[in-house]
This record gives C-alpha cells, sequence and structure tokens, in this order.
C-alpha cells in the first residue's frame, strides 16, 4: 500500500482519472525554478538599465559625469555611448585675423576644443590665414562695424549685420551645412562643448527634422543673442533660401545679425523654443563681464583672451585650470586695452533691451534631470 501510494504521488497516470489533477513533487519544484530564474533574469536586466541611464549624470559635471585627468588637459569629453549616434552639428564663425579673436580659436584647434569639437566647421575671416597649421580659414574681406543704428530694436554698441552677409553668402553657396542636423554659429570668444550641445538637444526632444531655433535669453522680446546661435537643418535652410527676400524687406539697419537671423526665421513661421539654461552669456541681463565656468552648461560668453577661454573650457569640463596658451604672434587684446575694455569695444552682439542695471545678475547652473 506504501508502495502504492509514493507511486501515485510520483505518477499521476497512474491516479484516478476521475480525480482532479494534483501536481506532482517534480513538477512542482521545476515551476518554482523556472519563476526563480526569470525573476532572477528580470532583476539583472532593470539593475543594468538603470545603471545606463543614471551613468551619465554621476560626478560633478552635470551632463556626462567627470572628466578624468591625467597629467594634463584631457583633450576632448567623450559622448557617453548612449548618446553616440545623436545629432550631427556644423559650427561655424568669423574672425579677425589680426586680433586676439585668432589667439583663441589656434588655443581652440589646438585641443580639438570648441568649433574643433563639431563634426563639421567652418572658419570665415578678413584675411585668408591658417589656424594651428593645417586649417585654413575663408576669406570674406573687410570686417568693419559701425554704432547701432537708432529705434527700439538698434543693437548697441556696434551692428555687424553686413559682414554676415558675406558669410551667409557662402554657406548658401557652397551648402557645407547640408548633411548636419543642426547648424550652429559661435562667437570666437564663447566657450563651447559640442558634446554637452548634443546631449541637451536629446534630452530635451529637440528634433532637427523641424524648423526651429533656440532662443538663449529669457525676458526679452528678442531673446536669439548672438554668442551661440543653434537652428535646426530645417531652419537654417530655410533662412538661406529666404535671405534675399529678408534682405529685402527687413528694415535692418542698426541691427546685429542674430536679431536679423531671428526676424528672418519669424516672418518665415519658423518655431522659437527656450532654452535658456543653455549658456552663461554675460550679455544677457548683464554687464558683459566673463561668467563663472561653473561646470553644466553647453556654453560661456565672453572670454576675450586665449588663456580664459582655456581655463573656462577646462572648468566646465571637471578638470581645472588649463596651461598657459601662448599664441602665434601674442595678439591678445589690442596695444593698452585691457580685456575688459575690448569687451565693450569689440561686442557684436549684445540688444539694446538689456538690462544695464542687473548687476547682481546671476546666471542659472541648475541642469533638466531626465524624464
Amino acid at each position: 500500500m506504501e508502495q502504492s501510494c509514493k507511486e501515485c504521488l510520483m505518477r499521476p497516470d497512474a491516479a484516478d482519472e476521475s480525480a482532479p489533477p494534483v501536481p506532482t513533487l517534480n513538477n512542482s519544484r521545476r515551476a518554482r525554478f523556472v519563476w526563480l530564474t526569470v525573476a532572477a533574469a528580470c532583476l539583472v536586466a532593470a539593475a543594468l538599465l538603470v545603471a545606463n541611464i543614471a551613468r551619465p549624470l554621476a560626478g560633478p559635471v552635470r551632463f556626462f559625469g567627470d572628466a578624468p585627468r591625467s597629467g594634463g588637459m584631457q583633450r576632448k569629453v567623450q559622448l557617453p555611448a548612449i548618446f553616440s549616434s545623436g545629432p550631427t552639428l556644423f559650427c561655424w564663425c568669423i574672425m579677425r585675423a589680426d586680433s586676439y579673436e585668432r589667439d583663441i580659436l589656434e588655443a581652440q584647434h589646438g585641443e580639438g576644443a570648441g568649433i574643433f569639437e563639431c563634426d563639421g566647421q567652418m572658419v570665415f575671416s578678413d584675411v585668408p590665414v591658417s589656424i594651428g597649421g593645417d586649417f585654413d580659414t575663408e576669406p570674406i574681406g573687410s570686417l568693419s562695424s559701425s554704432l547701432g543704428g537708432q529705434g527700439a530694436l538698434a543693437t548697441s554698441p556696434r551692428v555687424n549685420t553686413e559682414n554676415f552677409f558675406h558669410a551667409w553668402d557662402s554657406l548658401r553657396s557652397n551648402y557645407r551645412f547640408e548633411d548636419y542636423d543642426f547648424v550652429v554659429k559661435l562667437d570666437p570668444d564663447t566657450v563651447f562643448i559640442a558634446d554637452f550641445l548634443k546631449q541637451y538637444l536629446v534630452q530635451h526632444g529637440i528634433p532637427a527634422d523641424n524648423g526651429l531655433y533656440l532662443d538663449n535669453c529669457p525676458q526679452v522680446d528678442n531673446g536669439f543673442y548672438g554668442c551661440i546661435e543653434v537652428m535646426s537643418n530645417v531652419a537654417f535652410g530655410g533662412f538661406m533660401e529666404n535671405f534675399d527676400q529678408c534682405r529685402q524687406m527687413l528694415a535692418w539697419e542698426g541691427w546685429g545679425e542674430d536679431l536679423f537671423a531671428q526676424k528672418c526665421m519669424d516672418s518665415m513661421g519658423m518655431i522659437r523654443q527656450g532654452a535658456y539654461d543653455l549658456v552663461m552669456d554675460g550679455n544677457c541681463h548683464g554687464p558683459g563681464a566673463p561668467p563663472a565656468c561653473a561646470p553644466g552648461m553647453v556654453a560661456y560668453h565672453p572670454l576675450k583672451d586665449a588663456d580664459a577661454w582655456l581655463d573656462c573650457w577646462a572648468q566646465a569640463n571637471g578638470q581645472g585650470e588649463a596651461p598657459a596658451f601662448r599664441g602665434s604672434i601674442g595678439r591678445g587684446a589690442p596695444p593698452g586695452m585691457a580685456p575688459e575694455e575690448a569687451i565693450a569695444e569689440e561686442e557684436e552682439d549684445r540688444h539694446a533691451g538689456w538690462f544695464p542695471d542687473a548687476t547682481e545678475w546671476l546666471p542659472k547652473v541648475d541642469l533638466p534631470e531626465f524624464h
């Protein structure tokens, strides 16, 4: 009897066919093993997913984590693998060859930083020069500027729109920007970290196939400030196609190039998207002084000296101060002029709508978190 009962437990087919099925010991153990295995696999997968998402936010640099040092400056902060297929950037700027702007760009070229961190770039200048020995600028002739015009939209203290007409003409003739997702115009004295912009665009879900541009100075009517101008490929392509019409129809005399570009895109129905945590700009509600270079922003402006530029770039990457830079002909600020004076003399993108009494302005440094 005892043997037959054991056989009943071990052999379901030996049980009474009229009785309800009873799980056997072997089947029960097998089920528990399967469920435990599946649960463990799910826990491991969830842990790996959380680790991959959290990794870019670890460390003192909010976007990419700490950038380790190994005896000197790290040449470039690498984009994490989960963002390696992010948007591509075409970056460009205008440079005066016989000025501190050339020193700054040579320093950028030497470190593979700033505009030279982008996927594609062009540097326009008044005369053809080589930067770093193997990068040639695109000459567009004299780069003169005049005092701002009259009226509510007049740019102060200088206007530079006509200089940019030549650069825009060149860009729309060679269409070098065509194969990139976003077009970024920079001032030479803007500290810029391209990989940070790529993650910014990914985090905010900003598409390249929509006609939009990023407004970067809050609480003003025209906040598309020229230290960093980010446009989708669609927006910049439309701007190039309608450039002649805007030049004829808009009352642009007395405007800066950034205001001209913004008004032209607005007239075309392009989308203005606020990006007020994009840049620390001393000209946005401030006196035009160099900003604090705390890690976590895409850009910082103005830094009108090569050493100051490199120091800010290193600090923004969490690396401390950079080694001193010596330009090829030691231009720096014009003779007899301090860098602070050069800021007022050479600044090209300040609008009359800023508030000169806001001397206690503190830039925002907090970054948006992942959703």
